[in-house]
């Protein structure tokens, strides 16, 4: 399950992950399609990603947060 961060759109690759053995290790990509700002300045959205079992009895949450650009300023 995944909820974006409000005004964006956000992808999860593969959708499903298929574990074969106890401790085994699986990656995936999450990547932000679309962001289309907010309009308070200091606000982070937030969202998340929710891997839930099969048979529903486990969950795991992963949360996605989008940061605002922060400038980098001379001291020159």
């Amino acid at each position: 399950m995944v909820k974006s961060p409000e005004g964006s759109r956000v992808e999860v690759s593969p959708m499903t992950l298929i574990f074969r053995k106890k401790y085994e290790k699986q990656s995936y990509n999450v990547t932000i399609i679309t962001y289309e700002g907010n309009n308070e300045g200091d606000e982070v959205p937030f969202g998340e990603l929710i891997w839930v079992e099969r048979t529903g009895n486990h969950r795991v949450r992963s949360p996605i947060v989008i940061s605002p650009d922060i400038p980098i300023v001379s001291t020159d």
